[in-house]
């Protein structure tokens, strides 16, 4: 019997491979990102959320393709798509499976190296790719990343880009009806590169975000964001946040990437996330 084990993951396309004839199902494409989260966000303390998409192909449908996995470095299978078992991460009519991800076992962690794909049809006819999970900064390596709640635990040489600290001095505040403004400092770090924020509802339901801040002049008023501890505040309006209605925004979230998605956007992207900021 198959198992969907739920664990974090990232990973960029290396090499293709299909064998069956050329009625077969094909990955077309694939990108991801790793996301260091506050572990209040999670209801099992976790901090490492992993997300990742795969595109993929049949010439029969896509309704056609009954199996997709991925194993890690360290010989784990998870299952992204088995609608045998009610395992269905494709989106609908879509050609692309969007999953995300955490490590029930190692929260805060996430192995590096190189993972394989696997893609199946129902006429058992299949295709598989590989994978290379690098660590900040676009490198090749091996062992494991984690966040900073791992506090050593996992042994890991590298770690993923800090979360920003909310100012306690200086807190978010809704000046009027058509602006709210975010005040936050960062660790200091030099792999930080761009900051975007979310805004949410008294349901946690996401209204929208700001998009990526660098040059924008709601950031500090000049554009720069400041990663040596400096404060940094955000202008937040309906225009930046597209039309939201800032009436209903009760929550903010401050999300932090790092700079190799901007020079190679098929190479993986780390980013963090605060947990939600109340605005008064």
């Amino acid at each position: 019997m198959k198992k969907h084990l739920i664990a974090l993951l990232a990973f960029a396309v290396l090499t293709f491979g299909m064998a069956g004839c050329d009625s077969g199902p094909i990955i077309v494409d694939s990108w991801w990102y790793m996301y260091n989260f506050d572990p209040a966000l999670s209801t099992t303390g976790a901090s490492g959320l992993r997300g990742y998409n795969v595109q993929l192909d049949d010439p029969d449908g896509l309704d056609d393709i009954v199996l997709v996995t991925v194993t890690d470095p360290d010989g784990k299978t998870w299952t992204l798509h088995d609608p045998a078992f009610g395992v269905d991460y494709m989106y609908g009519i879509y050609d692309t499976i969007s999953y995300t991800a955490y490590s029930s076992t190692a929260l805060h962690s996430a192995a590096l190296g190189t993972y394989e794909i696997y893609v199946e049809d129902a006429s058992g006819q299949f295709s598989t790719g590989t994978y290379e999970v690098t660590a900040p900064g676009g490198v090749a390596a091996t062992g494991c990343v984690a966040t900073e709640d791992d506090g050593g635990a996992s042994g890991c040489a590298y770690t993923m880009i800090p979360r920003a600290i909310p100012d306690p001095t200086t807190p978010t505040v809704r000046v009027d009806a058509n602006t709210i403004t975010v005040h936050f400092t960062t660790p200091a770090d030099s792999r930080i590169y761009n900051t975007r924020l979310y805004v949410y509802d008294s349901l946690n339901s996401n209204l929208g975000g700001s998009g990526l801040l660098l040059g924008n002049s709601a950031l500090n008023g000049n554009g720069v964001l400041n990663t040596d501890g400096t404060a940094n505040t955000v202008t937040l309006t309906s225009a930046l946040l597209g039309l939201v209605d800032l009436n209903s925004v009760v929550k903010v979230k401050i999300s932090l990437t790092d700079g190799q998605i901007y020079t190679d956007p098929n190479t993986y992207e780390y980013r963090s996330a605060t947990n939600y900021i109340a605005v008064p």
